[in-house]
């Protein structure tokens, strides 16, 4: 809810009325404003709303994690488990 009030006191309002009274025509201050709006948006809803939720990692940054996860190095074999040499039998 924070996050509408700001972008329509910010942008609706604020940014549209300061590029009007500046002399910068009514539709032209709109369509500027919505492109800062837009940037606004998207990053209020990636970074503080939806950045708990389990798909919020991006692809590079999920490549990059299951990327660290397989180099993980293997553990040692203990006495009770033998060490493997080569491939597994069919």
């Amino acid at each position: 809810m924070a996050v509408s009030a700001s972008n329509y006191l910010i942008f609706v309002l604020g940014l549209t009325d300061l590029l009007s009274a500046v002399g910068v025509y009514y539709e032209l201050s709109r369509v500027l404003a919505a492109c800062c709006e837009a940037v606004y948006l998207y990053t209020m809803l990636r970074f503080v709303v939806f950045r708990d939720s389990p798909g919020a990692m991006g692809g590079r940054e999920q490549a990059a994690a299951t990327e660290l996860e397989s180099a993980a190095p293997e553990p040692p074999p203990t006495e009770t488990e033998p060490a493997k040499t080569g491939p597994e039998p069919r």
